[in-house]
């Protein structure tokens, strides 16, 4: 997630910005937060869940993540990932 701060105005606002799990570069672990109904019970079935840690192991543009969890690698297509949001860590 994404912390930026808007100074405009008189009093300083924080704002959080969510991040798709398409923007996650190679060799970078992050937080799965937030799946959404229609394609929970299908990430379920492989092996992820909200609050998984997981690592990207290959990021192909237009293409899918690979997200390793403990020793298992699995390819999540590109039009699933757009809508799993998440934090890195």
């Amino acid at each position: 997630m994404l912390v930026l701060w808007n100074w405009g105005g008189s009093d300083p606002k924080l704002i959080l910005i969510e991040m798709q799990l398409t923007a996650l570069q190679t060799n970078q672990y992050c937080k799965l937060i937030s799946i959404p109904d229609e394609i929970r019970t299908e990430l379920i079935r492989l092996g992820f869940c909200e609050g998984d840690k997981v690592l990207c192991i290959a990021n192909v543009p237009g293409g899918p993540v690979v997200l390793q969890k403990g020793l298992q690698e699995t390819a999540i297509g590109n039009e699933y990932c757009k809508h799993i949001q998440i934090e890195k860590t």
